[in-house]
This record gives structure tokens, C-alpha cells and sequence, in this order.
């Protein structure tokens, strides 16, 4: 699967609310996106997936913005 069905896939399943899966494919685009635009993508996903978080779920959305950041993202606040 490619980044950009990764980050369609992601974002469904967080509108549907299952955050967890959402996470794990969320991440394995955030180790493969090498695009900007897509990382800034799966970084924006990743916000609203942490806001979403449990206790216990925090830390992997935190990892997919740390994988999305070093790919290139840059928070929109800060753009």
C-alpha cells in the first residue's frame, strides 16, 4: 500500500473512531513519506489522533509526529 492510501486508510478509521488502528497505519506512512505536503498529512491526522488518545495510546501518536516531523512536516501554528 502507498503512503497516500495509507494516510485515506488513516484518516477513515479515525472518522470511524477506531483510533488504535488508525495509529498503527498512520505510523508504518509516517516511516515510509518522504513528501512534505503528505508528511504535514499524517501529521495533522496525528494531532487529532492524540487529542483522541487514551492514557495508554499517547506515546504512539507522539511517535508518529516525531516520524512525520523528521520527514518534513512542520506544524501549521507554525508554518
Amino acid at each position: 500500500m502507498d503512503v497516500t492510501a495509507q494516510i485515506a486508510e488513516g484518516r477513515s478509521l479515525l472518522a470511524s473512531g477506531d483510533v488504535r488502528a488508525a495509529a498503527w497505519v498512520l505510523t508504518e506512512a509516517a516511516v515510509h513519506v518522504r513528501d512534505p505536503e503528505l508528511a504535514r498529512q499524517v501529521l495533522v491526522l496525528a494531532e487529532e489522533g492524540l487529542s483522541r488518545a487514551g492514557r495508554f495510546s499517547k506515546g504512539q501518536w507522539k511517535e508518529v509526529m516525531r516520524l512525520a516531523e523528521l520527514h518534513g512536516a512542520v506544524h501549521a501554528h507554525s508554518a
